[in-house]
């Protein structure tokens, strides 16, 4: 089952974008760790990401922050240092209760906070606007 996972459309090319001006990606996820790793690896984005916390790394998930905020002191990153992307709305609160600035939504987000995107590499247009870490 895992071995037929598949990307969300414009993820490779979002990471890669990403990767290639330095930044560092972090991956929050509800699934398990194993599961998140094993589709990482099966779908080529394992490359691109520099950390990971799964729904088994936290006891509280999303929507609390816990999940970011533990991501982002692994990193040594601070929510006014980073964007998140997320195609959940427990992804947006998360973000929103961690008190990010900058919150893409892959879909229509009723929230003037939230950036609402049709597509991932949407989010190349904003990318010199906001203060994200190198």
């Amino acid at each position: 089952m895992l071995g037929n996972a598949k990307t969300i459309n414009g993820a490779p090319e979002l990471l890669r974008f990403l990767k290639d001006r330095g930044l560092i990606v972090g991956v929050v996820t509800s699934s398990s760790r194993r599961v998140a790793t094993k589709v990482l690896e099966v779908t080529g984005l394992y490359r691109y990401v520099d950390a990971l916390i799964a729904g088994d790394d936290v006891s509280r998930g999303k929507p609390n922050p816990e999940p970011l905020l533990k991501i982002l002191n692994l990193l040594g990153l601070s929510v006014d240092e980073v964007i998140v992307v997320g195609d959940s709305k427990y992804d947006v609160e998360m973000a929103l209760n961690a008190g990010v600035r900058t919150v893409f939504f892959l879909g229509y987000y009723n929230d003037p906070r939230v950036i609402s995107i049709k597509g991932l590499l949407d989010i190349t247009r904003y990318f010199d606007q906001f203060p994200i870490k190198h």
